[in-house]
């Protein structure tokens, strides 16, 4: 990952120049589509970024049998309506 976001300040952090500047255009572009792009509704960005943490803490203690795990797509509903997970990919470890 080469973004992290604070979860009490929201402020975005990176290890490199190179990743910096790359998590600012993300931050950037995502910001425009959840504030509400061409006359579409605000998303909710808090239901996406609990379900962003949410993700990284079932990541983070399951890194014992966790291979690979994805969200792909993730659909961002108006504030106040949530996410809504359209698709996800988990592989563990076989025992």
């Amino acid at each position: 990952m080469c973004c992290w976001v604070h979860s009490q300040t929201g402020r975005w952090f990176s290890k490199t120049r190179k990743t910096r500047n790359l998590c600012w255009k993300t931050k950037r572009c995502i910001g425009k589509l959840l504030g509400g792009w061409r006359g579409k509704p605000a998303g909710d960005k808090e239901a996406l970024v609990h379900t962003v943490l949410a993700f990284a803490e079932f990541a983070e203690n399951q890194s014992g049998i966790l291979l690979d795990a994805e969200i792909n797509p993730l659909a961002v509903r108006p504030r106040g309506r949530g996410v809504m997970l359209l698709d996800a990919l988990i592989h563990l470890k076989e025992h």
